[in-house]
């Protein structure tokens, strides 16, 4: 719709608006062709002080000083507009923050002859937000720390855990080895239980002492190997369990360890993501 055709007067619409927000307008130089008083009031300036200077006055010097504020003028001059929230520097040094439209206004032959900036002071709002943002970056970085010393003391302990019971482990099979052991003994000692049971046979009524004494011997022997039998078969069970002990805590320690190296990168996101916002405070 052409502005001649809009149903109110346009004179009254531009006046409304000047009520409403902070305007003011650049050469494409970016020099100050006009502002009005919402301007002048939000930025302390009159307007004998603000007519000619350049728009970078009213920037943070390492965003003036920037190829993104550089670009930011090409795009405008190029009849691209800009909309968002920018952070801006009073003539007393204030920082404020200020949701603006930059738009490029247009000549006869479609060249761009000024740029038109409509804004309003969100200061307030924009500090809560960053307040905010930056509480919840601080309770995030502290939960992660919390979790990444828990998760690494745990990781510690499961690695004594299976340091132990592989310590356990070799200790089974050293004893396995001294009942196999005992075993052996007993079984020698059965077979000369009966070789002398066989002998004192043969001696009559001379070996019988001797044979009752062999007859002790190889029962006690067939205690010894029953025994000896009875803690080999606990002892493979304790291995056995200790083996699977040790297995799963290897694939506990493994979740653990995946763990922390993920809460440690979440860490590096999160120190990323204060030292970006730092630097887009600083830029805008």
């Amino acid at each position: 719709m052409k502005l001649h055709a809009l149903p109110i007067d346009c004179v009254r619409l531009f006046e409304s608006m000047e009520r409403s927000f902070a305007m003011i307008l650049f050469r494409p130089d970016t020099t100050v062709l006009w502002a009005n008083d919402a301007f002048l009031h939000t930025m302390g300036y009159t307007e004998q002080q603000v007519i000619g200077i350049s728009h970078r006055q009213f920037c943070l010097p390492e965003y003036a000083n920037s190829y993104a504020y550089t670009e930011f003028w090409n795009r405008l001059k190029s009849k691209q507009p800009f909309y968002g929230t920018v952070q801006r520097v009073t003539r007393h040094g204030k920082h404020i923050w200020l949701e603006a439209l930059y738009a490029p206004v247009l000549d006869a032959n479609g060249e761009v002859e000024a740029i038109f900036k409509l804004a309003t002071d969100v200061t307030d709002r924009q500090n809560t937000l960053n307040d905010e943002f930056a509480s919840l970056l601080e309770e995030m970085n502290a939960s992660t720390n919390d979790i990444h010393q828990t998760s690494q003391l745990i990781h510690e302990h499961l690695q004594l855990l299976s340091q132990k019971a592989e310590r356990v482990s070799k200790s089974t099979e050293q004893i396995q080895s001294v009942i196999s052991f005992v075993k052996d003994i007993a079984m020698q000692s059965n077979l000369l239980g009966l070789n002398a049971a066989i002998e004192a046979a043969r001696a009559g009524e001379h070996g019988r002492g001797f044979a009752i004494v062999a007859e002790e011997v190889r029962k006690m022997a067939e205690k010894s190997k029953t025994s000896a039998e009875d803690i080999s078969e606990q002892l493979n069970h304790i291995t056995s369990s200790v083996l699977e002990m040790v297995h799963m805590l290897e694939e506990v320690a493994e979740k653990i360890n995946n763990s922390t190296e993920a809460i440690d990168e979440l860490h590096q996101v999160q120190q990323h993501m204060v030292k970006i916002t730092d630097k887009l405070t600083k830029l805008l």
